[in-house]
């Protein structure tokens, strides 16, 4: 599913700017090659889904078919250190799924490598043979295996999400081009995903189609932030206002909590409907308090801010309650409860300096904003030193000491 892909993205780039682990690296690596060699459409929006079920030689259908082996298709790949393949990826006499095993790993390749007596580089090296000869081995039985349809419908929701994952992805490892890849997505979004100035739901070979919802909007506003980000092009700030300020407009109120989940054109009662439980998505009405929020942070808005306070407090009892089902509510909850910083770069090289950092440490709970140009966005207005760039961090916009020097706001930050 896209939609598990791209919040993955976001959550192994936090990770990874938190602890360092290659792995995780390479989960950011392998998933990206993944969307943009099975998942990417012509036009650069992605496909929503992979079908879970597939032909092989004891199915027409069969779940998972095309990803789980036999012992005997095993047996046939003359693989390397097979032992240590079979510890690897938990093959053994019980472990099979009706009669085939799904590769997977029950340690992480560091702890794996301790265990067995290898060094990290040459359990890396074992992997890469065992992968080759695998991929040879799916290539070679395409007959039997054929690949998994793909539903090609191209969601805006699921796009943004994935949007939103590939800029996290670029704050962890800026040089490896994710803010390219968010950014060309979410220009595709724009040309494929409005028409006539109207966000549509979807688009198919037919073209764009269906009324966009309340969590389509949300999430494409949130696409479009994230494109400011990483770019600083204030019209992607720009657009993602306007779509906060739709939403105000397009989507009726439930007194002074959440926003009803279609349009005030519908108005069967069954229509109605209210989405605030998070679940492998996050609801539409987390996401419209994030937005809100988010716009705040840049543009100093105070409406947009009381909007998502109060949308955040009426869901207050039911998060501490349930909090399995508001996750996305508890982590909006954590900005009211613990201290919200904005972290400003400003001048020639602004970008390069918030990459240093991002890609240094993770600071929760602190919105990230640059400009190489003069800005009168009150976060910017007055701040720009010409040939000089300086990092300033604030609160509650009450800003410290500005510093050209990377150690130093990270010493702000601690204290």
């Amino acid at each position: 599913m896209l939609y598990d892909n791209g919040q993955l993205l976001g959550l192994y780039a936090k990770a990874y700017r938190q602890f360092h682990d290659p792995e995780f690296s390479a989960v950011l690596t392998q998933t990206t090659h993944w969307l943009e060699n099975e998942m990417k459409l012509p036009n650069g929006l992605y496909a929503a889904a992979l079908d879970a079920d597939s032909q092989t030689p004891s199915s027409a259908r069969e779940e998972g078919g095309y990803y789980t082996w036999t012992a005997a298709e095993l047996d046939a790949l003359d693989l390397p250190e097979r032992n240590l393949f079979d510890a690897f990826f938990d093959i053994g006499p019980y472990t099979a799924w009706e009669g085939k095993y799904i590769l997977h790993r029950t340690q992480s390749a560091a702890d794996f490598a301790r265990a067995h007596g290898r060094t990290p580089e040459e359990l890396a090296a074992l992997q890469g043979k065992w992968q080759e000869l695998l991929a040879n081995a799916r290539a070679a039985r395409t007959a039997t295996h054929p690949a998994p349809r793909r539903d090609d419908k191209a969601l805006t929701l699921w796009n943004a999400l994935l949007a939103m994952g590939w800029e996290e992805a670029h704050w962890a490892q800026p040089n490896l081009g994710y803010d390219q890849k968010a950014l060309d997505l979410v220009r595709s979004m724009q040309e494929y995903l409005l028409v006539n100035g109207e966000l549509q739901h979807q688009w198919t070979e037919a073209g764009s189609q269906g009324e966009a919802f309340l969590d389509d909007h949300a999430a494409f506003g949130l696409a479009l932030m994230s494109a400011y980000r990483l770019s600083s092009e204030r019209a992607f700030l720009e657009q993602a206002v306007q779509v906060a300020r739709a939403i105000e407009l397009e989507f009726e109120r439930h007194a002074d909590g959440p926003y009803y989940y279609y349009s005030r054109r519908e108005t069967d009662e069954w229509q109605r409907h209210l989405e605030v439980e998070d679940h492998v998505i996050p609801s539409s009405n987390a996401l419209v308090a994030q937005l809100f929020f988010d716009v705040y942070d840049q543009t100093a808005e105070g409406h947009f801010e009381t909007l998502a306070h109060a949308m955040v407090n009426q869901i207050h009892s039911k998060v501490f309650r349930y909090g399995q089902s508001y996750s996305q509510w508890l982590l909006l909850a954590l900005r009211q409860a613990y201290p919200h910083r904005e972290l400003a770069v400003v001048g020639p090289e602004a970008k390069s300096a918030l990459e240093a950092l991002t890609a240094r440490v993770y600071w929760p709970n602190t919105a990230l904003c640059w400009t190489a140009t003069e800005s009168d966005l009150p976060i910017f207005e007055g701040r720009l030193s010409p040939g000089q760039t300086l990092y300033y961090l604030c609160q509650g916009r009450s800003c410290q000491m500005p510093t050209a020097e990377l150690d130093t706001v990270l010493q702000q930050f601690l204290f």
